[in-house]
């Protein structure tokens, strides 16, 4: 017999009580026994964590999300808030912020269950291949199952895989040859996973070896015929083999068609006409898939680059911009004149966008080569013209307007 919520006076015992009531799907009052152990705790993360999980549950992820942030505010050490809420961030793509949240926690609490694994894949996401690398070759020496290490020894394989744009052909063939080794060391611990399956024959792929990646990939494709993600590899392996072209569309089509809620299919297709110089046609499939996916920050990017590759400069950054908004990772910094009261010096700020991934001191180097170019003498110690100091701060979207004009970085 479920007990009554006014019953209870403990904080651990409403927890408790609120999982039953999950259990039940009851929600609503799984929700009030949460809320009243909050009240009677106030400094209770896993109460907090609890009833994000549930508003999320109630599908009302903006409340969840303002619970986590005000939980993480108010206990900024508390490491199980903190891990719901890059969770949180990690699920509805905010992958920079959610970084921030797991790179605190193994700041905090190296120890905490998973959490290299976590941050490890954030870096990887966010295409940061070397510290993904390292974190996640940190986190192979904390407790996991052997499938999470087969899982880590994939990533890590993935992050060496894409680390290949030197210009020493050695170095790269070098970080091909180590992802293969990972992929292998993944396989023999789950060998029935297909994601390293497909990864290996990426590898051929780029090491110029595609029809080998195609023989790899048919007993994968036998064996689970239902997965996009080989078939794309598939298409990508036989587009690199000349009297192969309509097998690899097709090999792309079918991978839309069986995965049609994924907006990076839709790259890939349009990446075999980019490769194939056939840009009018790459940017038809960008667009229909943008159809499909208006949301698409990815799509969005990976648009914009090859606009700024067919110099259509205009066309290029609204996308980009746009793509960054999506992503959560674009960033206003304002800069402005301080003078020698400590004072901003009126009709002096100036607005850059950016890329959040971009280092704040990259951005501050811009700033002061346009002040060079302008004519502005800057001297050793950041002062200008001998009077000013630099003031810098991030400037949320809806008061960029303080902001004279805003450069696009």
């Amino acid at each position: 017999m479920t007990k009554d919520i006014d019953s209870l006076s403990s904080a651990s015992e409403l927890l408790e009580l609120a999982e039953q009531l999950e259990d039940d799907d009851n929600l609503e009052e799984a929700l009030k026994a949460v809320e009243k152990a909050i009240k009677l705790d106030p400094q209770n993360g896993k109460a907090y964590c609890a009833k994000a999980g549930l508003l999320q549950d109630l599908d009302k992820p903006g409340e969840a999300f303002k619970v986590l942030t005000e939980a993480c505010k108010d206990m900024p050490e508390n490491t199980d808030c903190l891990f719901e809420l890059g969770a949180f961030l990690s699920e509805h793509g905010n992958i920079s912020q959610a970084a921030g949240c797991f790179d605190k926690i193994n700041s905090l609490d190296p120890k905490y269950p998973k959490i290299k694994v976590h941050l490890g894949n954030c870096f990887l996401r966010l295409g940061l291949w070397p510290q993904a690398i390292a974190c996640l070759t940190e986190a192979l020496e904390t407790p996991l199952s052997n499938i999470d290490k087969a899982r880590v020894y994939n990533h890590i394989g993935e992050a060496h895989m894409n680390n290949i744009h030197s210009d020493d052909a050695e170095v790269n063939k070098k970080e091909l040859e180590t992802a293969k080794e990972l992929f292998d060391k993944s396989l023999e611990l789950n060998p029935d996973d297909y994601i390293p399956q497909g990864n290996m024959a990426m590898v051929y792929c780029r090491l110029g070896e595609p029809q080998s990646a195609v023989e790899i990939l048919k007993p994968a494709l036998a064996k689970y015929p239902e997965q996009a993600k080989l078939y794309v590899i598939n298409g990508i392996s036989l587009a690199l083999i000349e009297d192969k072209q309509a097998e690899a569309v097709a090999s792309f089509d079918r991978a839309i068609e069986l995965d049609p809620t994924s907006s990076e299919l839709w790259f890939h297709k349009a990446h075999y006409y980019v490769r194939r110089q056939e840009m009018d046609k790459a940017i038809e499939i960008f667009e229909e898939g943008l159809k499909k996916f208006p949301e698409s920050g990815e799509l969005h990017m990976q648009l914009a680059s090859l606009l700024r590759h067919l110099n259509r400069m205009k066309e290029s950054v609204l996308h980009h911009r746009h793509g960054l908004k999506l992503l959560g990772r674009l960033v206003h910094w304002g800069f402005f004149f301080v003078d020698s009261e400590g004072k901003p010096v009126e009709g002096t700020h100036v607005a850059i966008e950016s890329d959040r991934l971009i280092p704040r001191e990259k951005v501050a180097e811009q700033y002061f080569k346009q002040l060079q170019e302008q004519g502005h003498k800057i001297d050793k110690e950041g002062m200008v013209d001998g009077k000013y100091r630099i003031g810098m701060a991030e400037i949320p979207e809806d008061r960029i307007k303080v902001a004279d004009n805003v450069k696009v970085m």
